[in-house]
């Protein structure tokens, strides 16, 4: 006999296990929970909505925090999630347990409130873009940069022919592409950082002066422009840390590693994530205490 012959009966156990610890975190946050892990790619969104629209109104808090596992993935399909969660709340707490890469810290960027551990990761923000040919996703980052190299040793003469032979084999179409993915990545980062991150940010920690508007709009652009900086992290898989974060990004973040309750609780249900999804699912996996995908 298989040993999945029980199978129906294992995955009601488990969502009852994923329900049970998940409502206990809603508990400890005060705060309706919303769990997404998985790659950031076309459908993520309607599942969002589903397991958004499947709260009960009467029941739903005014606060949402969002527990995030991801390596990545489409930056679109991260500003139609953002749009679907603030029209359901007002206040948004991110949970990175392990890692948010990529167009995942960007979805994290669009927080009122960003909670990582000691050991939990953003990432360098490369979006991606998904290429038809290929049928994968690819950095459109890195081609840039790429491309830029390349032409800067052939405007010194410094290129060979098999790197002559790459230039000439360049989409024209693909890199303009690639520079609006860019661009576009960028102003969601600024506009969100402005809208919801900073709109409590009214003095100066260290001088206790007034903090203009002018001066959200400067800092939330240079956070932008040093996590697109490919040359700073060097590679796109890169994790940066919390202290990291703070010293060389200057982006605040909350430790909840002291949050003795909090920080065991996520990571006993993480857990129990990782195994229910390497059973039960083939993509991505998001959970509210009314949905499971």
């Amino acid at each position: 006999m298989s040993n999945f012959s029980n199978l129906p009966i294992m995955r009601r156990i488990a969502q009852r296990a994923l329900q049970y610890r998940l409502e206990k975190i809603e508990d400890l946050t005060k705060s309706d929970v919303i769990t997404i892990s998985g790659p950031i790619i076309p459908s993520l969104d309607i599942s969002v909505l589903q397991a958004l629209e499947q709260l009960d109104q009467d029941e739903r808090n005014k606060k949402i925090s969002v527990i995030i596992e991801t390596p990545g993935g489409i930056v679109h399909i991260v500003e139609k999630m953002v749009t679907l969660i603030r029209r359901f709340y007002d206040h948004v707490t991110f949970i990175i347990p392990n890692e948010a890469m990529s167009a995942g810290t960007v979805f994290v960027l669009s927080g009122d409130e960003i909670l990582m551990t000691y050991h939990s990761y953003l990432g360098p923000v490369d979006p991606q873009v998904y290429e038809e040919d290929r049928k994968a996703l690819v950095p459109a980052l890195s081609y840039l940069s790429q491309f830029e190299i390349l032409n800067e040793k052939a405007r010194n003469e410094e290129i060979t022919d098999a790197e002559l032979v790459l230039i000439e084999n360049i989409d024209p179409g693909k890199l303009h592409q690639y520079g609006q993915e860019r661009e576009l990545t960028v102003e969601l980062i600024e506009t969100w950082l402005c809208q919801y991150k900073f709109k409590n940010w009214t003095h100066s920690k260290s001088t206790n002066k007034p903090v203009s508007d002018r001066h959200k709009q400067e800092t939330a652009k240079e956070i932008a422009r040093k996590l697109s900086n490919n040359e700073l992290w060097h590679s796109h898989s890169r994790g940066i840390d919390l202290e990291t974060l703070g010293s060389k990004v200057k982006l605040k973040v909350q430790d909840y590693s002291n949050n003795t309750d909090l920080y065991e609780e996520v990571k006993v249900y993480m857990l129990i994530v990782q195994e229910y999804t390497q059973v039960f699912t083939s993509s991505y996996f998001v959970q509210t205490r009314e949905f499971i995908s």
